[in-house]
């Protein structure tokens, strides 16, 4: 099973992606076709990645991850798009968050301090960065992307969402196969207060 835990976006969030992506299409073709974008139902803020487990090791994760986590119910927004690593070097695109970074933080330090009491894989050594992904670059056409991103100047789809609130984590399983990944809901949990059900 490959597993990670991210926190659901809003379908308002869901229809500005869409509609930023419409928005590069009209403005430069190419830029739009370089990227290989998130669908819009498959949209979320990843908080770890934890890669092939048993199914063992997945209700050990869940088990770990029980219910409530002592993080407070708490909203973030979105405050347009930047390009990870950098915009020299071009990978991903992505919605980068404003309010709600710290709150980001602190929940995703406690989701993992969980992660590793269930002992079944390694503890994450990269830093956390709160982010969305949008788009990835389509291989070998880094280059070209670095030429065309001047398209994404100036649209603003992203800038002025209504604030998300945040009040569980999911467990999600990913199941790929040749149409694409297809995300799998095995827990909701709550955070303290908050109004997600397992």
């Amino acid at each position: 099973m490959r597993l990670f835990v991210a926190v659901d976006v809003s379908d308002e969030i869901r229809a500005r992606a869409v509609a930023l992506r419409r928005g590069v299409g009209a403005r430069d073709p190419r830029l739009e076709h370089l990227l290989r974008w998130v669908a819009a139902e498959h949209l979320h803020l990843t908080l770890r990645f934890l890669g092939e487990l048993s199914t063992e090791a997945a209700g050990l994760v869940q088990t770990a991850l029980g219910p409530p986590l002592a993080a407070a119910p708490f909203a973030w927004r979105l405050v347009g798009v930047g390009w990870l690593p950098g915009p020299t070097r071009p990978r991903v695109l992505v919605g980068r968050i404003g309010d709600g970074v710290d709150a980001l933080l602190a929940l995703q330090a406690e989701v993992e301090a969980r992660v590793r009491r269930a002992a079944v894989v390694a503890g994450e050594t990269r830093p956390f960065l709160a982010h969305l992904t949008l788009a990835r670059v389509r291989e070998g056409r880094t280059s070209e992307v670095v030429r065309a991103r001047d398209a994404l100047s100036g649209l603003a789809a992203l800038d002025d969402v209504p604030a998300a609130r945040v009040d569980s984590i999911t467990l999600y399983e990913s199941r790929l196969s040749p149409r694409g990944p297809t995300y799998a809901p095995l827990a909701r949990v709550p955070l303290a207060g908050g109004a997600g059900s397992r």
